[in-house]
């Protein structure tokens, strides 16, 4: 199994996201991520800590920020509605939605327009 992680080198974060596979990890312990113990993989290239932010999976799959505490990949947007009280981004082929900022709005009705387009 894989798994996606950013390598650790003196302590600290460092770098780009790499994958390793868990066949790798010889030991697990624990690492504080700014207060929050996240594991830590011990590998023979080294320590590694899983993704453990909405901040980190935005730079590791390129989501788009549809509020504070959502993310959502733009090419699975189907279409946004708003009623005036709410914008909601709906998805292809399923009844989950996600609220998404009104300050966002004009950002994701572009890239649905880019979508369509092409």
């Amino acid at each position: 199994m894989g798994i996606l992680g950013v390598k650790l080198i003196d302590g600290k974060k460092a770098g780009n996201f790499e994958n390793f596979d868990i066949q790798e990890v010889f030991k697990i312990d624990t690492y504080n991520n700014s207060g929050h113990s996240v594991p830590c993989y011990h590998t023979r290239r080294g320590m590694f800590v899983g993704i453990s932010t909405l901040a980190e999976c935005k730079k590791a799959f390129g989501f788009i920020q549809l509020d504070n505490g959502t993310l959502a990949d733009a090419g699975q947007i189907s279409h946004i509605t708003d009623n005036g009280w709410a914008v909601v981004a709906h998805f292809y082929r399923t009844n989950k939605t996600a609220n998404v900022a009104r300050s966002k709005k004009q950002m994701i009705e572009h890239l649905i327009q880019n979508l369509s387009e092409a």
